[in-house]
């Protein structure tokens, strides 16, 4: 199976997913404030035509957000940024440092692995 990558498109896609889904929907919104304003200011009133045609622009907007939410709130809960501080120690720890540091416990990590028997 082919590992993912991030220059493909699909996750490229999904990544800017929510930003495209809301700058689209303002766009539409944008237009169909134009259409009704335009409308609304001729002399003769606004008509049916553009009234409808802008209702379904917004239609179409409030739909664009009502799919990039759930999106943007999933992506909201992995780039969320938290600080969190650890010692040194915990550091070692977690990468098991303390193996690399000193070259007799290195070795005697290798022979444990080489006979399966590895942390």
């Amino acid at each position: 199976m082919k590992r993912r990558s991030r220059n493909n498109l699909h996750t490229q896609e999904m990544l800017y997913r929510p930003a495209l889904e809301f700058r689209s929907a303002l766009i539409l919104i944008l237009f169909s404030a134009y259409v009704l304003i335009d409308s609304w200011t001729s002399k003769y009133g606004i008509s049916e035509i553009p009234f409808y045609c802008s209702l379904g622009l917004i239609a179409m907007a409030g739909w664009r957000v009502w799919h990039g939410v759930p999106v943007f709130i999933a992506h909201w809960r992995l780039f969320h940024r938290t600080m969190d501080f650890l010692s040194l120690e915990d550091f070692r720890m977690i990468n098991n440092a303390h193996f690399f540091a000193d070259d007799r416990k290195y070795q005697k990590l290798v022979s444990l692995q080489e006979s399966g028997g590895a942390p």
